[in-house]
């Protein structure tokens, strides 16, 4: 990929760019190639990158605009697959954000959050079930007291 041969230096907006791209209002299939892109361009600039944006991703994924939470869930969704393994210490903060998005107000939201807890299980059931089963049974705790 060009970014990774060239580094963020060549490309110096491209990250803040696509992160402005997944807060505005676009269509679904937009935010969803941006997040897809972006996850992509992140996984080849290193896992030191993707940690110093987490809290930001997060902290996106609760923002109280529903367009914008889509579209960080929906980065959600496409981080696992792309960084494997590499993201496996960063799965506890992520897997609460997740699952209250199962529970948002916004239909679009919840698919969002849907596909994303479906790619943890798929791409970390096997490997990750002791830091994945004390968040799920939290979730779930949370859920019910709704």
């Amino acid at each position: 990929m060009l970014v990774e041969c060239l580094r963020q230096a060549h490309f110096p907006d491209i990250v803040p760019g696509l992160l402005r791209t997944l807060k505005t209002n676009t269509s679904g299939v937009d935010q969803q190639g941006v997040a897809q892109g972006l996850s992509k361009v992140l996984s080849r600039l290193g896992i030191e990158l993707l940690e110093g944006l987490l809290p930001d991703i997060i902290a996106n994924v609760q923002s109280p605009r529903s367009t914008i939470r889509k579209g960080f869930m929906s980065l959600l969704i496409y981080l696992p697959a792309t960084f494997s393994a590499r993201s496996q210490p960063h799965l506890p903060k992520t897997i609460s954000p997740i699952l209250s998005g199962l529970s948002d107000t916004k239909e679009y939201v919840q698919e969002a959050a849907m596909q994303a807890g479906w790619m943890i299980v798929t791409n970390y059931s096997t490997k990750v079930i002791d830091l994945l089963l004390p968040e799920l049974e939290q979730g779930m705790f949370d859920i019910l007291q709704l």
